[in-house]
């Protein structure tokens, strides 16, 4: 004869389940080798990935466009496609600003502050190391210190004057 055992209600039987599923973790994880005895040297294959390129519509833009030594010169570098790891390459030391997407797609903005006067070459740079852009700005003279130099030029003569 068979017996017959009481029927269990459906919320005891869950938590039944959800016990006996973690008993069976923990049989299960007393019987991993502790990490100490796994090998330390595994080989792990690398793998291959596409080079990462430029698109070709890179672009650099400076604002203002005829920057003067010691002032705030603001850099743009564009592309239709979002690069990743960007940076700025050049003489002086630039700050990133931020990124968005604009008009031609994403834009990259960054603070540089020339030092001195003449030309000032900068490069865009995604991946790290692909160069994609480069652009060149004419720095004038800061002028504060055309100011400062004539009025240096000035004493002396003034001085053999007295």
């Amino acid at each position: 004869m068979r017996s017959r055992l009481p029927r269990v209600p459906a919320a005891i039987r869950g938590r039944l389940r959800a016990r006996l599923a973690l008993g069976a973790l923990v049989v299960l994880a007393s019987f991993t080798p502790p990490i100490s005895l796994l090998p330390l040297n595994a080989p792990v294959a690398a793998q291959l990935t596409e080079p990462y390129t430029c698109l070709g519509d890179e672009r650099i833009s400076f604002a203002p466009p005829e920057p003067l030594a010691g002032e705030e010169l603001l850099v743009a570098a564009t592309s239709a496609r979002q690069h990743r790891a960007v940076w700025l390459s050049g003489g002086e030391h630039a700050t990133q600003v931020r990124e968005y997407q604009g008009q031609l797609g994403w834009v990259w903005t960054w603070t540089v502050v020339p030092k001195v006067a003449g030309p000032l070459r900068l490069r865009f740079f995604v991946d790290s190391t692909t160069l994609c852009a480069e652009g060149l700005v004419m720095v004038g003279a800061a002028a504060h210190g055309q100011e400062a130099a004539e009025q240096r030029a000035e004493r002396p003569a003034r001085d053999a004057g007295k």
